[in-house]
């Protein structure tokens, strides 16, 4: 809660033609596992992450950008004032047959580290499988007190 006032995290993902195509507003991280290895796609909409970007564009000093790259507060969310437009990626991602197309929210990638994703993924176990076990590594670490979410969608099991 922001000030009293609900906000959320949303992703949109379409995959057409043999290509992805992705959106984010918010905290949430979308990748595709490939070749044992989760590759992320786009960044999410936090303040360290926007701070990146500023200095990158020669906005933000780069000591005004180190204060900021511990601050993972949520800048862009519905619910917000301001509400700037979901992020839609231009560029899709040319998918192969196999690819785990995968949706991350913040508690999942808050809870379990980039690694345990890419071992549970490895076991190549079917998408609703793979998940139920992401979401039981973070009730373990955390006792079910978090909001973890993940979607996956194998390339080729898609009815």
């Amino acid at each position: 809660m922001d000030e009293g006032r609900g906000m959320a995290a949303v992703s949109a993902v379409m995959i057409q033609g043999g290509f992805l195509f992705y959106g984010i507003v918010g905290n949430v991280k979308i990748a595709v596992f490939r070749n044992e290895e989760l590759i992320p796609l786009g960044t999410g909409h936090t303040v360290d992450v926007l701070a990146q970007d500023k200095y990158v564009e020669g906005v933000l000093t780069r000591e005004d950008a180190l204060s900021m790259l511990q601050e993972k507060r949520i800048y862009n969310y519905l619910g917000r004032d301001g509400f700037k437009e979901i992020q839609f990626y231009d560029k899709p991602v040319r998918l192969q047959e196999g690819d785990v197309v995968s949706v991350f929210s913040n508690g999942m990638q808050e809870s379990v580290t980039w690694k345990e994703m890419e071992d549970c993924l490895a076991r190549k176990k079917n998408c609703k499988r793979m998940a139920f076990d992401l979401v039981e590594l973070v009730n373990q670490k955390k006792g079910d007190k978090d909001n973890a979410s993940v979607i996956l969608i194998r390339v080729g099991e898609m009815t």
